[in-house]
């Protein structure tokens, strides 16, 4: 039963109770964590907007407002009340950090949705923790930090499930879309298998992509959709390398495997695209730029499956393929590509000689 914390308007998702009774449901109810807003204009106590289960919501002003008690309890000298009321409230953390993953621990491993709402729940029940905490400056709270500091490991744990989980899929499938050149090989049942392997690690990536962008920050969303869409878009380009020999029918498929990839791609990381204008023109993070520079290599193998050897080896020696084909990268592509002539051969020393050089020659030669 989640409730939107990115937006303040109802909306209804699927989401097993972390209480008694184990069910999925729908909920229309919203929670209101906070807006997402650029870096240099949060405060201490900012925490990004995401979905977070309904129990978490409970469990969060079941949290506030024994602490409150607390408080009050503390201001009216009852010092014993105040202590049990604050160690009611950890223990009401401490429990849902630890017996949530023991209780639905088959739930959660079954469902991405599910491990992303636990994901926010343990992140925003950490936050109210320290948030608690500063708010009174001077009063133990050693306690309340260390859960804090326990709820913000369940979460990385959950977070990491989910990686691991999707990437395991990602590979199972290219694995058995790229074996034995398969991915380069062309007839009716080879494109078949080929495709039908493509389609389901395209859906493993889809899955989690869609929702974890539906669910956690956009920002974390964005980090893991980058990881993930290079991690798909890099081995798809390291198993075009990878084939020894590509017929012309081959390039054609290959071509439109890696467009089709592309496009996908670009359609997936459109779901978190608001980071971009969030970053207002400031970098953007390290997985983010590492499929930017991964989708200009698989375009340039693009160029290289449908070019002509002579512009190919041309552009690589006016350092257009720089940081994405290297020199025996184009090497092997000319071996695999073209027939073995004296022509392709001249192209491959070509290689070595800039053009600067190569305009040496031709003045000085002796007609």
């Amino acid at each position: 039963m989640p409730c939107r914390g990115r937006a303040c308007g109802a909306e209804s998702n699927q989401h097993i109770c972390c209480g008694a009774a184990r069910r999925v449901s729908h909920c229309a109810n919203t929670h209101c964590v906070a807006g997402v807003v650029p870096r240099e204009q949060r405060t201490p106590d900012y925490f990004p907007s995401c979905l977070i289960s309904q129990c978490a919501a409970a469990v969060l002003a079941i949290f506030n407002a024994t602490r409150t008690d607390a408080k009050e309890a503390l201001a009216g000298g009852s010092l014993g009340i105040a202590s049990a009321l604050n160690g009611a409230a950890a223990e009401l953390l401490r429990a849902y950090a630890q017996d949530v993953p023991v209780q639905h621990g088959e739930e959660l491993r079954a469902s991405v949705r599910l491990r992303a709402l636990y994901y926010n729940d343990c992140l925003t029940l950490a936050h109210a923790c320290r948030m608690s905490v500063a708010a009174e400056p001077g009063r133990p709270g050693g306690d309340l930090l260390a859960i804090a500091a326990k709820l913000d490991s369940t979460a990385q744990n959950a977070m990491r499930s989910i990686r691991m989980s999707a990437e395991q899929r990602l590979d199972d499938n290219l694995n058995n879309a790229c074996r034995e050149g398969l991915l380069g090989a062309y007839g009716s049942f080879l494109r078949f298998q080929r495709g039908a392997a493509l389609s389901a690690a395209l859906s493993a990536l889809k899955e989690v992509v869609t929702v974890l962008s539906d669910i956690v920050a956009t920002e974390i969303a964005e980090l893991a959709a980058a990881t993930l869409c290079d991690k798909y878009l890099s081995r798809l380009c390291d198993e075009v390398l990878a084939l020894q020999e590509i017929s012309a029918e081959g390039c054609e498929q290959i071509d439109k495997i890696l467009a089709d990839a592309h496009e996908n791609v670009e359609t997936l990381m459109s779901l978190v695209a608001g980071m971009a204008k969030l970053r207002r023109g400031a970098p953007a993070p390290a997985p983010v730029e590492r499929l930017r520079t991964t989708k200009m290599r698989l375009c340039a193998y693009q160029e290289v499956l449908n070019g002509r050897m002579e512009d190919l080896v041309l552009k690589f020696r006016e350092g257009k393929y720089n940081g994405l084909i290297d020199r025996n990268a184009i090497e092997h592509f000319l071996v695999a590509i073209f027939e073995d002539t004296p022509l392709r051969a001249g192209f491959i020393r070509d290689l070595d000689l800039s053009v600067e050089e190569e305009v040496g020659e031709w003045d000085n030669s002796n007609w």
